[in-house]
């Protein structure tokens, strides 16, 4: 199925895109650097579609069958069917962009953004290409996905989930395993901790 044969109806089935390199070098599609540098290539209707998918991977590693008038209404588009409907043009710019691509029965969308490449560089401002050639890659792309592991982990205990299964959760959604291991790990020791005090008081 390519591109333009792509078929957006009432349902979509979704499916994580897996791809070793990009896996391992790219940015995760809710990091800062997806926010300076691929949105203003993609468009943010495009970039918070991706982002509202990934989500979904939480739950459903696998894939899921996505309902795209509900996402559209998330991400604040309307749904219509047709191929001039917004939700559907943004939906196809990620995959003019290489950001998800057509499958048998679906799309496959990426968990991890890869570096922009030079050609998309050159319509950067100047500003924004500045910042780009600044960028400090490993430590602040580092920080920003320890930061988002301890709020979604956070937030996973708040609602309910087994502290057993947060590193498994946390690596569904594009978190590295080293890093997903550390946080729940300290979120689990410190919940011990807790516990352990509240049971010794008076």
């Amino acid at each position: 199925m390519g591109m333009n044969e792509l078929r957006v109806d009432s349902t979509l089935v979704v499916v994580p895109w897996t791809d070793p390199i990009v896996d391992e070098v790219g940015f995760d599609v809710f990091s800062r650097y997806a926010e300076m540098f691929w949105l203003p290539i993609m468009g943010p209707s495009a970039l918070w579609i991706m982002r509202r998918i990934v989500m979904g991977f939480a739950d459903f590693p696998g894939g899921y069958e996505m309902d795209t008038q509900e996402i559209a209404l998330a991400v604040g588009l309307s749904f219509t069917q047709g191929a001039n409907c917004p939700f559907t043009r943004a939906l196809r710019r990620c995959q003019w962009f290489g950001a998800a691509q057509s499958v048998q029965g679906g799309l496959a969308v990426r968990i991890k953004l890869p570096p922009v490449s030079r050609r998309q560089i050159q319509r950067f401002p100047i500003s924004l290409k500045q910042s780009l050639a600044a960028w400090p890659v490993e430590s602040t792309d580092h920080q920003q996905l320890v930061e988002r592991a301890k709020l979604v982990a956070s937030a996973l205990i708040t609602t309910g989930d087994d502290s057993d299964l947060l590193e498994s959760r946390l690596t569904r959604i594009g978190i590295p395993v080293g890093i997903a291991a550390r946080v729940a790990s300290d979120l689990t020791g410190s919940m011990i901790a807790d516990s352990a005090t509240a049971q010794s008081s008076p």
